[in-house]
């Protein structure tokens, strides 16, 4: 059992200027993950990867357990900007992925505790938005995500659209 009443705990990368390291967190389980989209470029270090740092509540304290590989090609892509956690699930949003179009890494937690990732949402054709229009590819994809059960909402902001997914047999699925 964590005591955390009167105890404060701070969470730094030994050098993270320009990482964006907490721009997200999730937490569940034991287990803290912060999300670090990272940037176009710094001064000191040039261009920064986004990354997903895990830390663990083990014998009274938090460490850190690793990263989790992200699957995204190149910065900028905001990837690691917002985590959801839901069960032994986690979405990574990465809305600049593609050129803005967005996209959502579909991680998966096993009886171990190591996280994968299983899938990458991205937006679907033949969606519409809420006022029935028909929504085009992205803008900023992955921009915010909310999960009930085994049904995903992602929003694409730039084009007033939020896109839903279902988790079936064969995997995730959109939902018009």
């Amino acid at each position: 059992e964590k005591d955390l009443e009167n105890t404060t705990y701070r969470f730094e990368l030994e050098d993270g200027t320009g990482t964006g390291f907490g721009t997200a967190i999730a937490a569940g389980d034991g287990e803290l993950l912060i999300g670090a989209p990272g940037s176009d470029s710094t001064e000191t270090h040039g261009p920064i990867s986004p990354n997903v740092h895990r830390y663990v509540w083990e014998a009274g304290a938090w460490t850190k357990s690793g990263d989790l590989g992200l699957n995204v090609v190149g910065e900028g892509t905001g990837a690691a900007s917002n985590l959801v956690m839901a069960d032994d699930m986690l979405f990574v949003a990465a809305p600049g992925f593609g050129g803005g179009n967005g996209a959502v890494l579909v991680f998966e937690r096993d009886d171990e505790g190591a996280w994968s990732q299983e899938t990458a949402l991205l937006p679907f054709e033949g969606a519409t938005n809420l006022s029935g229009r028909r929504a085009f590819f992205g803008p900023r994809f992955g921009s915010a995500i909310a999960v009930d059960g085994e049904t995903v909402w992602v929003s694409a902001p730039g084009n007033g659209a939020v896109y839903s997914y279902e988790r079936g047999e064969d995997g995730w699925a959109g939902v018009s």
